[in-house]
């Protein structure tokens, strides 16, 4: 007989996906309430269904992954879609993701020499980080210009060096995560790279940084 999912996975998939609905219909001030209420659910259903199988702690922490890691971080898309040049910012936060991604993989090879976390993730390196960033600091600058948004250049740096950060760390937790798990990829729904979680775990910790941000730039402009 097939084992069933715990009743907690599937409140940590309809968290998850709650998360994202909430960030539509009101944003942040709805997503807050629909994340605590949803917490405490997911933590008393874990606790509840207990075994000695699997020990809650390990089962809670999963779930939890999934639905503040995934679910809290791209919900924030959303957020950001939302906002004033709304579109124009998205894109403008796509491009500095993607081209910081293709810059650190290139140089990383061409260059690369310095392990930043050989235990978490032996491929990536210091030299890699460097210039993932330096790929971002240049297409923020000409990006926000090219698509005319009302930020100056430094504001353009900051949000590019953050972001870039930001990329690099959730690209380093998700690949914890697996380690930890004992795969290589999240699924192997894309030949050569992985699953959809392997191409957009740059986005998890950037996607709330980037929305943040130019809410915070908003109400610094209307003051």
């Amino acid at each position: 007989m097939t084992k069933q999912a715990p009743v907690g996975v599937w409140w940590s998939y309809a968290l998850a996906l709650a998360l994202p609905g909430a960030a539509y219909l009101k944003g942040p001030e709805l997503m807050a309430p629909v994340l605590t209420l949803g917490m405490i659910l997911l933590t008393a259903t874990v606790l509840w269904q207990a075994d000695a199988d699997t020990p809650p702690f390990v089962t809670l922490m999963g779930s939890l992954f999934g639905v503040l890691f995934i679910g809290w971080g791209l919900s924030h898309l959303v957020v950001l879609h939302g906002l004033e040049h709304g579109t124009m910012r998205t894109l403008l936060f796509c491009a500095v993701l993607w081209s910081g991604d293709i810059a650190a993989m290139y140089i990383g090879r061409l260059l690369g020499r310095h392990p930043m976390a050989p235990v978490i993730s032996p491929g990536k390196t210091w030299e890699g980080a460097l210039g993932g960033m330096l790929g971002s600091l240049v297409v923020v600058t000409v990006g926000a210009q090219l698509l005319s948004l009302p930020i100056t250049v430094y504001q353009s740096l900051l949000f590019g060096c953050l972001i870039s950060c930001a990329a690099q760390i959730g690209d380093l937790a998700e690949s914890l995560f697996k380690r930890y798990i004992g795969v290589k990829d999240s699924s192997n729904l894309i030949p050569g790279h992985g699953g959809i979680l392997d191409r957009l775990d740059s986005f998890f910790l950037a996607a709330p940084l980037a929305a943040y941000f130019f809410m915070s730039l908003d109400a610094l402009t209307l003051r």
